[in-house]
């Protein structure tokens, strides 16, 4: 009798309010996927490689107007000084910090293993 009790207390009981969940900046998901990484890494150039994403930067979500072909980009400040005609034919398109730091080529931490692999091979730094 007392465990029926307790089962039906347990489901007539509110659930407990929880926080919504913070999204992750796409940034801090690189931030935690170096720090996964890290102990793969066989070379110093790839430890400072992942470490160096301690500096990303948030960036904040951007509008640009392309045309259809997506050939040509603008800026608010571009799209306003265009004539209307041309104006109307551009498309608007939002730009976030995910976008910013993955498309194209994935994480920028794929590169990771190929600098592994010329590390061996005597490459001891990236600038320039």
């Amino acid at each position: 009798m007392m465990l029926a009790t307790a089962i039906a207390m347990m489901l007539a009981a509110p659930e407990a309010a929880t926080a919504p969940a913070t999204p992750r900046s796409a940034a801090d998901a690189i931030r935690d996927e170096a720090r996964a990484l890290a102990p793969l890494a066989r070379s110093e150039l790839v430890r400072q490689f992942l470490g160096a994403t301690s500096a990303l930067a948030a960036v904040s979500p951007r509008r640009l107007w392309h045309d259809e072909g997506k050939t040509r980009y603008y800026t608010e400040a571009e799209d306003a000084k265009l004539p209307e005609d041309r104006r109307g034919a551009l498309i608007e398109e939002s730009f976030d910090e995910e976008y910013y730091y993955t498309t194209r080529y994935g994480t920028p931490l794929a590169y990771a293993r190929p600098l592994d692999i010329l590390a061996e091979s005597g490459l001891t730094g990236v600038a320039g």
